[in-house]
Order: structure tokens, then sequence, then C-alpha cells
């Protein structure tokens, strides 16, 4: 067959296609074809829908774990900061009470309580800081704004011991801030409380006096707080009369503390 005769045999097949739609002679068929493609073709598309879908969702998963990875590292971050200003916070609160009463030739250590012992009778605690930060027995320890909180007993290379105020054995020369600025001796109580001893029996001494160091001693400066007049002994014969005492921040707290040392 001539390519003439193919092409005018295409033309008329062609012709005869157009003319059988035109006159509705292919409807029936055309429907048949729709019935039988449309669920074939929807189904490939919905395949593809979801397919599409499924990609993008994990892609968006991908970045929902990413972002939130993010976030997490960066709240990480800001408890890191928001605990390191607050310990900075809490050391310049503890630096500017301790000019009130530290001495020229007196410096400060700065330290952390590691440990604590308590038996009933003896009441003390360990720093991480000694004998190599200058730390050396007898040096007055304080916390917060300047409430005595023992000495050091010993002292070893890198920790010391502080004997409590509330300790059995301690003893520490104290002022009452009074008009006679009364003086005595605080000692502990059992471990639990603190006690005034040897107030001449013709000073007058009141409830809620604040007693504080009276400088008496070598290396404890005046003015660290000791606590406050809960109570007084006063019998009439006596020659000194007592007062117990109650201290104005909870002991117990304390987490750092500052030394104070000679130079």
């Amino acid at each position: 067959m001539s390519t003439r005769r193919l092409f005018l045999s295409i033309s008329a097949v062609f012709i005869l296609i157009f003319l059988a739609h035109s006159l509705g002679f292919l409807t029936v068929l055309e429907n048949l074809s729709r019935r039988v493609i449309s669920p074939i073709a929807k189904t490939i598309y919905l395949i593809e829908l979801k397919t599409k879908n499924f990609y993008a969702g994990l892609g968006n998963q991908q970045n929902i774990i990413s972002e939130n990875e993010q976030c997490q590292a960066k709240l990480r971050e800001l408890y890191l900061d928001q605990t390191e200003l607050a310990l900075l916070r809490e050391e310049n609160r503890i630096l500017r009470a301790e000019s009130n009463f530290i001495k020229p030739e007196q410096k400060k250590i700065v330290a952390e309580i590691i440990s604590k012992t308590t038996d009933g009778a003896s009441n003390s605690i360990i720093i991480n800081r000694g004998s190599n930060n200058g730390i050396a027995v007898g040096d007055p320890v304080f916390f917060e704004n300047g409430f005595l909180l023992g000495r050091i007993i010993n002292a070893e290379t890198t920790s010391a011991i502080i004997r409590l105020i509330t300790d059995n054995r301690s003893k520490i020369t104290a002022s009452i801030i009074n008009q006679n600025k009364t003086q005595g001796l605080v000692e502990g109580e059992h471990g639990l409380s603190i006690k005034m001893k040897m107030i001449p029996q013709d000073e007058n001494v009141q409830i809620d006096d604040i007693v504080i160091t009276s400088g008496a001693e070598n290396k404890i400066p005046r003015g660290l707080i000791i606590g406050k007049v809960e109570s007084i002994q006063k019998e009439l014969y006596e020659p000194f009369q007592s007062a117990n005492l109650r201290p104005l921040a909870d002991l117990d707290k304390a987490v750092i503390v500052t030394v104070i040392t000679q130079q």
C-alpha cells in the first residue's frame, strides 16, 4: 500500500469517528469507557495524592522534630543562664553584706557546704575550702547578711570542719545592742539552741534585743549577728543573769558560707 493510500485511509477513519461522535453514535461507547476507566483513574489519583501527602507529612515531621530539639537546647541554655545568674546574685548579696564588718587586715573566702553532722550534742558542717585557700583553725564563718554560723575547728588542704554556734562546745564572746553594750558569753545548747551567759546582774536586758559578736576575740570581728533575746533568766542573789537566744536565720538552710581569714 502506497503512502498516499495509507494517508487517505487514516483520514477517512478519523472523519468517520468525528461524524459518529457528532451524530451521537459513540455516546454509549464513550459512557461505557468512562465507567470502566473512571474508578481506575480515581484510584491512581488517590494513591498519588496519598503518596504526596505522606512525603510532605514526613518532611513536616522531620522539621517539627528538628525545631523541637532546637527549642529543648535553647531551654537548657536558659536554665543554665538562670542558675548562673541566681548564684551570682547570691554571691554579690553576700559580698555587699560583708563590707559592714570585715576589717582591712582580713579577707574572705566563699565556700559551699558539702556535709553536715549532728549527733544530739555536737553540731558541725564540712565545707569545700581548706588550708590551700588560706583557711585556718579559729576562723569565723558566717552566711547570708552576716549571721554567724560558727568557726573552723579543723582545716585540711581542700576542706574544713566548722563547729556551729549551737554545738555544746561552742563559746563566743558577744555583745547586746543596747545602751550599755552588755557583754556576755554565748554557748551552744545541746546542738539545738544558743544561750548567752555571764551577763552582769545589773545590766538591763530586754526581750528582742539583738546579740552580736563583741570583737573581743582575736579573729572574730565585731558585728556578726548571733541572734535575738527570746527569754531571760535572772535570779536575785546570783551575780550573773542569762538569756536564751533565737537565731535570726535558719542555720539548717545555709548552703553558701563565707570564712573570714587573716591576710
